[in-house]
């Protein structure tokens, strides 16, 4: 209730300039300009606490205040000061606790003065206790509450959090639109500012001032002015080109107008699988001989535009057409740029004289963008080798009577030479034996009795005999 308290409005006064005591003190009045008269609030009787809700409006002071020293606040009244003589004075701190001696009063007059320059950022308000009391020392008032705000001046200029920012960032970052504000979130710049928050002094924008390199463009990042949040703005990174971003960054108070300072921020580009390896030769041809496993058929050399030794540089092979009997391994080799394709069973150069694979290369990790995978064609030739012809049933059960007589015929017995595309004839031999009681046609294998057959020889077990016959191409 405004009514608890009566002022006077701005006041002409008319008091002489203060004079200072040899002791430091000030007392009387030391400016006629108009300030606020705050008069105590009345009693019905005697001494009372005042009602919660008497409000006493703060005094508005500036922070460095050039002067001149003493200056004049504000002054208190009494209406009891028409019946009695009244000493005013002050209390709490900025008076006589510390901070000391910022504001006195002059105890004739009631005025309040300010003794030096405040820094609101030190203390931004002082809360006083006024005093009115008569000449024995007796108060003729409650004390009067006094609150004085310290006024913000845009004195500090904003400080970064650090010196030099550091972040990273995928070369292959896909961004979202709008471009602005919607790429990947980088990292974050903090400056504070001592002014007070609440007002333009203390209200912080960001901005970059400059990227080094410029290239691909010179808008690669953004940054949000309000909270620092510095983001990709375009796309084009790569790191084999530019593996690395300075960016100065300038934050400034009064909403980007005021006093400014400025930071560096660093952003690596990081690798990412953004080159598909590329085989050096589109064509390759081989041979093989047949009936091999593990044989080497061809190494593919291929190149690969990301880090050297990364996952995403490190090549892997795959057949992906030409070979559905899984007769191919295909594996990486040592230097991790290099396919090495084996035979993963034994090939048959009868049955297939020739197989054309088409083989792809890509990375031990996803492409983090689309794109074309390297083939290439590899033509395996295979070789003949000739084989030992296979007798069909490679063991043949012939029944004889012991007397059978010389040159009794007892079986025929035929191998096949599985080298059909060499035309070969095969020659039947007997394989020396102790008895040797069996001969056989050379070419087309009847076996006949030698010699006279003897069923107590040790040369025969459980009443057989077993002989070795020869097929040679």
């Amino acid at each position: 209730n405004l009514e608890s308290f009566k002022t006077s409005g701005l006041q002409q006064l008319s008091d002489p300039i203060v004079n200072q005591c040899s002791n430091g003190s000030f007392h009387h009045p030391v400016s006629t300009e108009p300030v606020p008269v705050l008069d105590f609030p009345q009693s019905s009787s005697g001494l009372k606490r005042r009602k919660r809700d008497w409000i006493i409006p703060p005094i508005n002071i500036p922070e460095n205040d050039k002067g001149p020293f003493p200056k004049l606040g504000v002054k208190i009244r009494t209406s009891n000061d028409k019946e009695q003589r009244v000493h005013y004075s002050i209390s709490g701190p900025g008076a006589d606790e510390p901070p000391k001696g910022l504001f006195f009063m002059d105890k004739y007059s009631g005025q309040i003065f300010v003794t030096q320059p405040l820094d609101r950022e030190k203390q931004a308000r002082y809360t006083l206790l006024a005093h009115a009391s008569a000449s024995g020392g007796t108060l003729v008032e409650a004390p009067m509450e006094i609150k004085n705000n310290v006024i913000d001046m845009n004195d500090n200029k904003p400080v970064f959090t650090e010196d030099t920012y550091e972040g990273s960032v995928p070369e292959a970052t896909q961004l979202l639109p709008p471009l602005c504000f919607i790429g990947y979130d980088i990292l974050i710049v903090t400056a504070t500012d001592a002014d007070d928050p609440n007002t333009g002094n203390g209200e912080i924008a960001y901005s970059i001032l400059n990227q080094d390199p410029k290239e691909p463009n010179g808008n690669m990042f953004a940054i949000n002015p309000n909270s620092g949040q510095i983001r990709l703005n375009s796309p084009g990174l790569d790191k084999e080109q530019y593996p690395q971003y300075t960016l100065t960054v300038q934050a400034a108070d009064q909403a980007g107008k005021g006093f400014a300072s400025t930071c560096r921020v660093i952003i690596k580009v990081t690798d990412s699988n953004d080159n598909a390896p590329q085989f050096v030769e589109p064509k390759y041809t081989a041979s093989v001989p047949e009936n091999e496993v593990d044989a080497e058929v061809v190494r593919m050399q291929v190149t690969d535009e990301d880090e050297p030794h990364t996952p995403a540089w490190h090549a892997k092979f795959r057949i992906r057409e030409g070979d559905p009997g899984g007769f191919f391994n295909v594996t990486t080799g040592p230097s991790g740029q290099e396919g090495i394709i084996t035979t993963a069973k034994a090939l048959d150069y009868e049955k297939r004289n020739q197989y054309t694979l088409l083989v792809t290369v890509e990375n031990d990790v996803p492409f983090a963008i689309k794109l074309p995978t390297s083939t290439a064609t590899v033509v395996v030739n295979v070789e003949d080798v000739n084989e030992a012809p296979i007798f069909i049933p490679s063991e043949l059960g012939v029944k004889a009577a012991e007397d059978a007589k010389v040159g009794e015929r007892l079986a025929t017995y035929t191998a096949t030479d599985p080298d059909t595309q060499m035309k070969q004839s095969i020659e039947y031999r007997m394989a020396p034996d102790s008895t040797g009681w069996l001969s056989i046609n050379k070419t087309i294998g009847v076996i006949t009795v030698k010699s006279p057959m003897d069923r107590e020889s040790t040369d025969v077990v459980d009443g057989k005999y077993k002989a070795l016959v020869l097929a040679v191409d």
